[in-house]
């Protein structure tokens, strides 16, 4: 199993490595956080077991209750309930997800607490969650699938030149390219200067001899 591979055989290894206060590191890089290799929370009781995807989640949700500063203490009982509650209603949330939800709720995102971290409101706030991570993940996938586009016309045999392939590029699509597709482009506005065409030959300007 690729989890495995990534974490080990023993729990201990994930459990170190997906802790509540790395949160904000996890989720700095939200396009890694959300397309990542972070396991689903289905697959981390797969895996290790469901005593060890509750115990994970059981572990968020009482640092959430402690960073709200909720006057009342939710119970063991509660927790686990929330925490078997999440896994069945969204197996596919991966761990850095579930973390993201967490800064969110942290942030005030979806509201606050009056009392206690109440498994209600959590549960409403998930919901809601939803849509945003459906959202976010389009996002992703249609700038992903844009960067391979365009990784796939600069590669390709030249069809036109270089000033007609910008040409049919605005500024802002330029602004929004793949970092390296940028680069590229950017050494062939370089070539291009220099007598090259988009295709790397170096063909002889008009009215110039050929060099020896």
């Amino acid at each position: 199993m690729r989890i495995y591979e990534n974490y080990g055989v023993e729990p201990v290894n994930f459990l170190k490595t997906f802790p509540p206060d790395k949160q904000l590191d996890y989720t700095r890089d939200l396009a890694r956080a959300y397309t990542g290799k972070a396991p689903a929370i289905k697959s981390v009781g797969i895996a290790y077991g469901d005593n060890i995807a509750e115990a994970w989640l059981m572990a968020q949700l009482n640092d959430l209750a402690e960073y709200a500063g909720a006057k009342e203490k939710i119970s063991e009982r509660k927790l686990l309930e929330t925490a078997r509650m999440i896994i069945d209603e969204y197996p596919e949330f991966t761990v850095t997800q579930l973390m993201h939800f967490f800064q969110n709720c942290k942030r005030g995102n979806y509201g606050r607490f009056y009392g206690s971290v109440d498994p209600m409101t959590i549960n409403g706030w998930l919901r809601e969650y939803k849509k945003e991570r459906f959202d976010r993940l389009g996002h992703f996938a249609e700038a992903r699938k844009k960067a391979e586009h365009e990784r796939y016309m600069l590669s390709r045999p030249p069809t036109m030149s270089f000033g007609e392939y910008m040409a049919g590029k605005s500024p802002e699509e330029i602004d929004k390219m793949d970092p390296v597709a940028r680069q590229l482009i950017e050494k062939l506005t370089t070539d291009k200067d220099n007598g090259k065409q988009i295709d790397g030959s170096n063909k002889t300007p008009k009215g110039e001899a050929p060099a020896e």
